[in-house]
């Protein structure tokens, strides 16, 4: 375990690999993050239509189905009100796949060192992250999602709700 993962975070790569596998049949070797990483970039080398479908029911099965039927009816009725609670939520949630996340604003985060785009590539960042997650929330969730990576500083920024520009 590295010194960045606590226990939560092996429990949760080791979900996101199960996940993954079951989803797209890509397995591998490596252990831990790093497994993850070589799954994730399998995926990424995938054609588009099942790198599409593999993406999606990842991130359904990540989210779970009873979490979306909640997330939806109030996306469509306060999107900002929940753009300000996922802001909160990511920190928290998603520090295990892209590592610390600071707020920014009320609908913004960053991600100073993006640890997905740093191990994965940016192949990965660009093909399985930045489209399919933004689509994602505007498809399952109901909430508009703008992901700007930086390929150069390996950051990211992420804007929630109607303040939220596709580009």
């Amino acid at each position: 375990m590295s010194e960045r993962e606590n226990l939560l975070d092996r429990l949760l790569v080791a979900r996101f690999r199960r996940i993954c596998r079951r989803n797209s049949g890509f397995g591998s070797g490596l252990a831990g993050y790093a497994g993850a990483m070589d799954q994730v970039r399998q995926i990424a080398a995938a054609g588009d239509e099942r790198r599409r479908a593999i993406i999606d029911a990842d991130l359904r099965d990540l989210f779970s189905r009873p979490v979306l039927a909640v997330l939806r009816p109030v996306a469509r009725r306060w999107p900002d009100g929940l753009a300000r609670v996922v802001v909160r939520l990511m920190p928290a949630g998603f520090r295990w796949l892209v590592g610390p996340i600071a707020v920014r604003d009320a609908t913004t985060i960053k991600i100073p060192r993006c640890r997905f785009l740093a191990e994965g590539g940016a192949d990965a960042c660009l093909r399985v992250c930045r489209t399919p997650t933004a689509s994602f929330f505007a498809e399952q969730v109901g909430l508009r999602a703008e992901l700007r990576p930086d390929l150069t500083a390996g950051s990211c920024t992420i804007r929630f709700g109607t303040s939220a520009v596709s580009r």
